[in-house]
């Protein structure tokens, strides 16, 4: 027998495993260092609103340039679609050395809604009650009152994706509970997420996402951490909240939350807000972290809002380096080859990816 025909038997002896699952659009957003605090807003609230969302980065640049640092981070995610700012050139950035592959790319229109297509999360709802129908009860999913005016609005939007209830909804909560959030009883509204937690919308869009998490060896990102800004400064803070998960494996927790000075001393009054944040850090000492106030301003309005309840402390750590250093291919596991499937809005279709070093 030749060495060939031994070679060909060793080849159809062999075996080959295809495992085959959907997965969520990765979604890449590019904004000028000019765009509105108001504009960056609505594009994390509107992530919250599809599957895997809350993992899509939001990517700052400056006169049109991207660090290489970020370069290398959406490499690693591989976007499906890029949304862009006006005036930031896709192909100059290419040329640069960014090595993506997108199918599609959008420019930005800050005046209307993005339309951001995806699965919505509450698709997911289901699975969590699947041998525990009587659990259904405890749930109540809040959604905000279309005249609601209130002074913590865009933290419960930016922080647990509280927003409006739309007609896409409806067909998934037939049967869960969801309460309407209005002036009267929004004073309410951290003791209901309190009992229903697990299900509040923003952590069911990070249900099941195939985007590979950055390893970063920083112990600062492995923690919960209280984000505090200044209004009028907050570019950096809300880049630092948004984009800090994805060094983070997800775990249907909030792992940081992030007030204005202003909406930190009105939750600080409301003994819910402290047992909120104790059981998603897992942990009494609370770490707080701000780009835009000093630690001597953190430590005067710690000082200034006095004692929290539930035996809860804070403490101010210093800003770390972002984005941080992480390890590439970390979870590219070698001679695997992985069929994904993306969602669009015909529904879902093969693309063949080779995972194979």
């Amino acid at each position: 027998m030749t060495n060939l025909s031994a070679e060909l038997m060793d080849m159809e002896e062999s075996k080959t495993y295809i495992y085959s699952r959907p997965r969520n659009t990765r979604i890449a957003f590019l904004i000028d260092e000019k765009t509105p605090v108001e504009a960056i807003r609505r594009i994390m609230c509107e992530n919250y609103r599809i599957w895997g969302g809350s993992y899509n980065p939001i990517v700052p640049l400056a006169n049109g340039l991207m660090e290489k640092q970020w370069m290398e981070i959406l490499e690693v995610i591989d976007p499906d679609v890029v949304y862009y700012s006006s005036g930031i050139d896709i192909i100059a950035l290419i040329d640069a050395g960014l090595r993506i592959f997108p199918r599609e790319t959008r420019e930005i229109g800050y005046e209307c809604s993005l339309n951001i297509q995806g699965v919505n999360p509450l698709t997911f709802i289901d699975h969590y009650f699947k041998n525990q129908l009587s659990e259904r009860r405890h749930v109540h999913m809040p959604y905000f009152s279309a005249d609601l005016e209130h002074p913590l609005k865009n933290a419960l939007s930016l922080n647990f994706g509280m927003r409006e209830k739309c007609m896409r909804d409806e067909s998934y909560l037939q049967e869960i509970s969801h309460q309407m959030i209005h002036d009267q009883n929004i004073h309410q509204v951290l003791s209901l997420m309190w009992s229903s937690t697990r299900f509040v919308q923003n952590l069911l869009c990070e249900a099941y996402i195939e985007n590979e998490i950055l390893q970063g060896d920083d112990w600062q990102l492995r923690h919960f951490e209280l984000i505090i800004y200044d209004e009028q400064d907050s570019f950096q803070d809300l880049i630092y909240f948004w984009n800090r998960r994805l060094y983070q494996v997800p775990s249907m927790r909030y792992q940081q939350l992030a007030f204005s000075k202003e909406e930190f001393e009105l939750l600080f009054s409301d003994n819910f807000f402290h047992g909120l944040i104790s059981d998603h850090a897992g942990q009494d000492k609370i770490w707080v972290s701000s780009r835009s106030l000093n630690t001597n301003e953190l430590e005067e309005l710690l000082n200034k809002c006095g004692e929290a309840k539930f035996g809860v402390s804070y403490k101010v750590v210093p800003k770390m380096d972002f984005p941080a250093q992480f390890t590439q291919d970390a979870y590219l596991v070698e001679n695997h080859w992985q069929k994904t499937v993306m969602q669009e809005k015909r529904g879902i279709y093969p693309n063949w990816r080779c995972l194979c070093r």
